[in-house]
């Protein structure tokens, strides 16, 4: 059971990084996985992912890609803080 919490986690780290890219690029793709919103609804639906992702590789089978599922879904994660955090306060109008 623990081994499809495994690629659970990985299926969601792809699902993020897709979204990720999609966002800095044609957002296109960013359109299907966010089920049609743009704007700031596309980075909770970031932020959703890489949580669920770091989540179901917290509760995986301790394995050799444990550690990596744990640092990529970190990593996923940690940029889609930064990234909502610089889109909401950033560029707000002076």
């Amino acid at each position: 059971m623990k081994n499809i919490y495994s690629a659970l986690s990985l299926i969601f780290i792809v699902i993020g990084t897709l979204l990720l890219g999609s966002i800095l690029n044609e957002q296109v793709v960013a359109k299907i996985l966010s089920f049609g919103y743009l704007g700031p609804v596309t980075f909770l639906f970031l932020i959703l992912y890489s949580t669920v992702a770091f989540v179901l590789a917290i509760m995986s089978k301790k394995m050799k890609y444990k550690a990596l599922l744990l640092v990529l879904s970190t990593i996923l994660l940690l940029f889609s803080i930064i990234f909502t955090f610089v889109g909401a306060f950033a560029f707000q109008s002076p």
